[in-house]
């Protein structure tokens, strides 16, 4: 899974997007790994971290912070659970 993005490290964010393609880099290269992206669903339609979802310290997840990062897990997972049954 990628680097979530937040308003907290957003000064961090060119840094940890760069880690975010060495672990799609890695997933890319073992047929056991699949890479989730972590950051897409959290951006606005500028690039930047929507502020809406977190609670005050800007850095962890509200209730609809939470809610798009469990479809982003579970939308990701699912297909990949879907091939073991």
């Amino acid at each position: 899974m990628g680097v979530k993005p937040s308003v907290s490290r957003w000064e961090y964010w060119s840094t940890a997007q760069q880690l975010s393609r060495a672990y799609q880099d890695i997933a890319d290269q073992h047929p056991l790994l699949f890479y989730v992206d972590a950051a897409k669903p959290f951006l606005d339609v500028d690039g930047e971290v929507m502020t809406d979802i977190f609670i005050e310290d800007e850095l962890h997840f509200n209730d609809l912070g939470n809610a798009i990062w469990g479809a982003v897990i579970k939308a990701a997972l699912m297909p990949m659970e879907a091939r073991f049954e």
